[in-house]
């Protein structure tokens, strides 16, 4: 599996600037993930940016005043770059071509894709590496058609990890699921869903699932073990390898790193790390970083912890107001009693500001 970051492409991008045309007036990224490789060019180069509807329309991102007029009176011939992120079999390259072939647009054009396939590099004029089949990008693995054919864990990846919701449903009581929100909406259908909850849970999760709009082909369930903490985590691993060897899915997409080292080193093929955003491969122990919290993950975070807060505060409050109050507390100073002997004095301490984490 050929796997490239987002970092992976900002650094190509980088290294790409010095083989580029110097007179380059405009970059032209091509909806969606070319406009992620515009914006990098543009930045890089210092120069402006526009859509294929703005460069048709003559209307540029954030350009300046002269470039604009120049857009859009047509008088001026620029050099103008078109880029995606990758050629394939180039037909969306050749119909963006067209497009503004047709609207006769005054400037030269070029147009170039960071990574092509070996067979498509006569499609563009400039690229930087050639990139062969299979490959996964980072910016739209979770949304390629290729999610139809894969292996995808639910828990921690469509709802929290932690959550408890079959015995909440087999006792009789409202199930914890139906009132989460999904913490990831697949914008295509899931080949395999993987359940990591007992079978009688099933009863709830196909109800959720299509109330929220989640479309699936096949779905397993994996009932836990009852080992200990170490053999639990081994055991989920196998049948999970197993499962993605049974299917012969084109990549399993695991939450947790360690699990994910686990079931490719197991199932000797690519996994990848949901958190953590890392194709990990076989005997290949990866380089471990914080995993990049979403934003909706972090919102159920830090609901619960401050659910947590508001409770100890309150049984810390009913224990302060049933507390026996001591017949001496101190004698009067200035109209305030004094501390005594070994009590404590509280004093408010201005809190620093904590330095900003860098994402």
């Amino acid at each position: 599996m050929n796997y490239r970051s987002i970092a992976d492409l900002n650094d190509h991008v980088l290294n790409w600037c010095s083989q580029l045309p110097p007179d380059i007036d405009l970059i032209v990224g091509i909806p969606r993930s070319g406009l992620l490789v515009g914006t990098l060019l543009a930045l890089h180069l210092n120069k402006p940016l526009a859509d294929v509807d703005g460069l048709l329309q003559g209307r540029t991102l954030g350009a300046g005043n002269r470039l604009h007029a120049d857009l859009q009176a047509g008088s001026t011939s620029l050099t103008v770059l078109v880029v995606d992120d990758s050629v394939w079999s180039g037909g969306q390259m050749d119909a963006v071509r067209r497009r503004i072939e047709a609207a006769a647009v005054p400037h030269r054009l070029l147009y170039g894709a960071v990574y092509v396939l070996p067979s498509a590099v006569g499609l563009v004029d400039y690229y930087y590496e050639t990139l062969g089949l299979p490959r996964a990008f980072e910016w739209n693995i979770m949304h390629h058609p290729y999610l139809q054919s894969s292996c995808v864990v639910a828990d921690g990846i469509l709802w929290p990890e932690k959550l408890k919701f079959a015995e909440t449903h087999d006792s009789g009581g409202p199930s914890s699921l139906a009132a989460t929100a999904p913490l990831f909406q697949p914008s295509q259908p899931i080949g395999h869903l993987i359940v990591q909850q007992p079978g009688r849970a099933r009863a709830v999760i196909e109800p959720w699932l299509a109330r929220n709009g989640i479309d699936y082909q096949h779905i397993a369930l994996i009932d836990p073990k009852q080992e200990g903490p170490a053999d639990a985590a081994l055991s989920r691993a196998q049948s999970k390898a197993s499962l993605y060897r049974q299917t012969n899915a084109w990549i399993f997409i695991e939450p947790e790193l360690s699990q994910a080292v686990l079931i490719a080193q197991l199932s000797k093929r690519p996994v990848f790390c949901f958190q953590s955003r890392q194709m990990i491969y076989p005997g290949v122990l990866p380089e471990r970083r914080a995993a990049p919290l979403l934003r909706h993950r972090l919102q159920w975070r830090t609901q619960r912890a401050r659910a947590m807060l508001a409770g100890k505060l309150h049984r810390l409050t009913r224990q302060l107001s049933s507390a026996p109050v001591p017949a001496d507390s101190g004698r009067e100073v200035g109209g305030s009693a004094a501390p005594g002997p070994g009590s404590a004095v509280l004093r408010h301490t201005p809190q620093r500001s904590s330095p900003g984490r860098r994402g």
